[in-house]
């Protein structure tokens, strides 16, 4: 108890009550060793600490930046502190933050915050084991305080990546091969192993970066043969509907049959300019598929009784073969003399189709009619007496040229030939276009073909075949491309010549898409936080070999951003992009929503903050001596800071309005502790007894959050309903639900708000002055939501040196001292005090004191109300003024008067 509660013990007789209704807190008060900011801080360390030990308190937080300092002035610093009987805690460098992806980033980029305090920690543990070893050193030392952040929140979009960036456990984020790819999986840290991840930043990073969805399909293609098949089959499908569009003669672009196949023969030319395989395929396709039903009339000439030549006519539908017609003896006509068929079809169907009386010599075919003369569109037979009467009967030859001339004619039988063999010559193309399982033309001579013949663009085609439902794809396009990107095992089996090849072809498709294409776009912040990292956070507990899976960064994701989000939008990072009409998802709340994109950055920052804690191995080494055994080795922090029983209080750096840190907001920064603790705890055999069973805890400073442009106690609050949601999920935190506050803020620094200004190196703190009622509410409320209610480890209630050091120390003992009593804030009220009487009670006592007014300072006011009572009377009065008086100098100057001649005396 402090020493204000133990003399009301003593002293006051409160008329029969049994006896003081105590709270029962653990805590100290005390101070910081504060900066040498002002003329009257002094700058070597031991000075600074005895001078500041004169505010009181029984503990001290002394500001020891450089590493070195441990070794430079222990031995002066444990003298000092041992004389002053104090506990003692440490800050180091305050412009030293944990949060930045960047590998040097201005000065606070990971790797110089990684071996800042790697030296630092390995220091103080040298400088802890000797004060813990020593039989004549009694103070205890204590946690370190560093600043979580002291870089800026990343804007959405920027211009230029500012330095080279890492992924969370150190490696150059798009540092992908072989040998740091190895490395990265015999630590189980390769995020790049994690399908999932990879499956989701394909949707929230890739496709915002590049200018169409499909742009590296052809890089996919490159190294996934199944994909090839895939994106070849939608683009097939596309030409195919760019085909049927140009030469369909129900659609727009073509007026008839003819126009049709005339179109359909052109673009087929064309793309036989790049494919010269095609005539192959249009032989076959002619052979395989040419049988057709045609109409033809059959002509059978005989003689009647009379020796006059009749003729038999009938009309049928039989089927043919294309190849008579375009064909015969001479061979199928090739596609480049196609158009030349057709026209001469369209002129001349009868010497195509037919007979042509006037090209053919009859008396040559008699012979032959016997037999029957069989062409596509006519068949003539003649009988016995036919044949033998016309080979001797001019005129009767004559007959039968005039019939074979007009029947043919009468019964229309060529121009309806001619429409069929057009129709199945247009299907015969539609065939070699589009395949039946096989794939006849290639798809780049079909692309080439649309584009040169029918002015179709490229980009026009590939946008087509991203879009359309084929009905030879199984799923989308789009999904087969994620599973690429994901490293789906059966998009990556070797044929061919590759199968004896050592090749890891979705490691090279990796690293050919981000270290040669979005390398820059990769290394900015802004994308690191808002895409990347959601994206692996959101899964990373997924377990799979190369990546061991993380808990805590998973837990990380939950508790900052889906806890607060997840129940009004659709966080699905494998669809981040609304439609029209719908609410916003993922990546529109990122640039419609500021509180969001805090919330997002948070959750990033506590990612690369964990990781320094418990993620990245360093060497470390101790020199020993008397009192400290050397040690060294490759630890991790959290494994060097629990063997030798160090932790950390996370503080906020002081900020802006205008300047927001990526962790500031105190809920943030607890769940980032807890994610350390949750790691520490499932990977260390034990905790160190010292660390409560938490490497990480909280400082909270009001007067740095509030500089950032907010009501600090509602971002208090904020933490409080987020602890106590935590007790009841089941993580591995350590909550008790009725005092949220209790086993994680260990310290609070307690300042006046809306004080704080620059000073060059450092800044002032506002004091906590008598009679400040709010301060003392931020305090009571801390207490009763579980601040200093930790059984196994002190709290600290802190006045943070640095400018005006009004009796802060003094105020915050007055003030434990009421809560303690259960005085509540509204309670705090100076009109409940009577200062000239007997204080009727210890909580008048107390509060006499808060607001000065105990008699000893009644007492002195008083006098100074008397001594000036009749100021205000002074010019009122109708008599001579007194301007000096008889014993002054003026008396004797102006007046005459020797300085024996009167007694002394105030006034005459």
């Amino acid at each position: 108890m402090s020493f204000l509660i133990d003399k009301l013990k003593e002293n006051f007789d409160f008329g029969g009550e049994e006896g003081l209704d105590l709270k029962q807190f653990n805590y100290e008060v005390g101070n910081t060793s504060g900066m040498d900011v002002t003329g009257d801080i002094p700058s070597e360390i031991a000075q600074r600490v005895g001078q500041l030990a004169q505010r009181g308190g029984g503990v001290m937080e002394i500001k020891l930046e450089n590493p070195s300092t441990f070794f430079i002035d222990r031995q002066d610093l444990i003298s000092t502190v041992e004389g002053l009987g104090l506990d003692v805690s440490f800050h180091s460098d305050p412009n030293i933050g944990y949060t930045s992806s960047y590998k040097t980033g201005r000065g606070r980029g990971f790797d110089i915050t990684q071996d800042y305090f790697r030296k630092y920690l390995q220091n103080y543990a040298s400088f802890k084991e000797e004060v813990d070893n020593r039989d004549d050193i009694s103070f205890k030392s204590g946690r370190i305080n560093p600043h979580i952040s002291t870089d800026n929140i990343p804007p959405l979009h920027e211009r230029m990546a500012d330095d080279v960036s890492l992924d969370p456990f150190g490696f150059k984020i798009t540092e992908l091969s072989e040998e740091v790819n190895r490395r990265r999986s015999e630590r189980g840290q390769n995020i790049f192993q994690n399908k999932e991840f990879l499956r989701r930043i394909y949707y929230t990073f890739l496709l915002e970066e590049v200018d169409y969805d499909f742009q590296y399909y052809n890089l996919f293609s490159r190294y996934s043969k199944k994909f090839e098949d895939k994106w070849e089959q939608a683009r097939r499908s596309a030409t195919n509907e760019y085909y049927r569009w140009k030469t369909d003669p129900e659609a727009d672009e073509v007026d008839n049959l003819i126009e049709s196949l005339e179109a359909k023969i052109s673009v087929i030319t064309t793309a036989g300019q790049s494919d010269r395989g095609i005539e192959t395929e249009w032989y076959r396709i002619v052979d395989e598929y040419g049988d057709f039903e045609v109409p033809v009339v059959e002509i059978e000439f005989d003689l009647d009784q009379n020796d006059e030549l009749k003729a038999d006519v009938t009309q049928k539908t039989k089927e043919k073969q294309i190849s008579d017609v375009i064909g015969g003896e001479r061979g199928i006509v090739s596609i480049r003399q196609m158009a030349g068929l057709l026209y001469n079809l369209r002129k001349n169907a009868a010497s195509q189709v037919g007979l042509d009386p006037d090209e053919v010599q009859i008396a040559q075919l008699i012979p032959r009619m016997l037999q029957g003369i069989e062409r596509v569109a006519l068949e003539v037979e003649a009988t016995q007496n036919v044949v033998q009467t016309a080979e001797q009967n001019p005129g009767l030859q004559q007959d039968i040229k005039e019939g074979l001339e007009e029947i043919p004619e009468e019964q229309g039988v060529y121009e309806d030939a001619v429409e069929k063999i057009q129709e199945k010559l247009g299907q015969l193309m539609d065939k070699l276009w589009e395949g039946n399982g096989e794939e006849p033309i290639s798809i780049d001579a079909k692309i080439q073909a649309l584009s040169s013949h029918f002015d179709v663009q490229q980009m026009k085609i590939q946008e087509l075949a991203y879009e359309l439902e084929s009905e030879d794809l199984d799923e989308d396009i789009e999904t087969h491309a994620e599973r690429v990107l994901m490293g789906v095992p059966e998009y990556f089996e070797k044929e061919g010549p590759e199968e004896e090849m050592e090749l890891d072809k979705h490691g090279e498709l990796l690293r050919n898409l981000f270290s040669a294409n979005f390398e820059q776009q990769i290394w900015m912040e802004s994308n690191i936080f808002y895409r990347i990292m959601p994206a692996w956070m959101a899964v990373a507990d997924e377990d799979e070999e190369g990546h061991d899976g993380f808990p805590a960064a998973k837990f990380l994701w939950e508790t900052v951003v889906e806890r607060k989000w997840g129940d009004d939008y659709d966080l699905d990072l494998t669809d981040p992009r609304a439609e029209e009409g719908e609410d916003p998802k993922f990546l529109d709340l990122l640039e419609e929503n500021r509180e969001f994109r805090m919330d997002v950055a948070a959750a990033s920052a506590s990612v690369y903050f964990w990781s320094h804690f418990t993620q990245i191995q360093d060497d470390f080494r101790i020199e020993g001596n008397s009192y400290v055994d050397p040690d060294e080795g490759n630890y991790t922090w959290i494994e060097w800071m629990n063997k030798y029983g160090i932790g950390v209080n996370m503080e906020a750096m002081a900020g802006g309005p205008n300047e927001m840190f990526k962790l500031w907001r105190p809920k943030d920064m607890v769940a980032a502790c807890r994610a350390v603790n949750i790691t520490a705890r499932n990977e260390l055999d034990e905790i160190h007894e010292a660390l409560d069973g938490a490497v990480a805890k909280f400082t909270i400073d009001m007067e740095h959050v509030a500089g950032f442009g907010v009501e600090p106690w509602e971002e208090m609050e904020l933490l409080i309903e987020q602890e106590k949601w935590l007790a009841g999920k089941d993580y591995d935190v350590k909550v008790d639900e009725d005092n949220p506050l209790a086993y994680i803020v260990r310290m609070y620094h307690l300042t006046k708000p809306g004080w704080e200004t620059s000073q060059g190196t450092g800044h002032t703190h506002g004091p906590f002055r008598r009679g400040d009622v709010e301060l003392y509410e931020w305090l009571y409320k801390m207490v009763d939501a579980g601040f200093g209610k930790n059984p196994g480890e002190e709290a600290y209630v802190m006045y943070e040196v640095g400018g005006e050091q009004t009796g802060t120390v003094y105020m915050a003992q007055i003030a434990m001292d009421l809560i303690e009593l259960g005085v509540e804030p509204d309670e705090l009220d100076p009109s409940k005090v009577d200062p000239d009487s007997q204080y009727e009670n210890e909580k008048e006592a107390l509060m006499a004191r808060f607001f000065r007014m105990d008699r000893p300072n009644f007492n002195r006011e008083w006098s100074k109300i008397e001594e000036h009572a009749f100021d205000p009377l002074d010019g009122l009065l109708q008599a001579e003024g007194f301007d000096f008086t008889w014993s002054g100098s003026g008396a004797i100057e102006q007046g005459g008067n020797r300085p024996n001649e009167w007694k002394s005396e105030e006034y005459q």
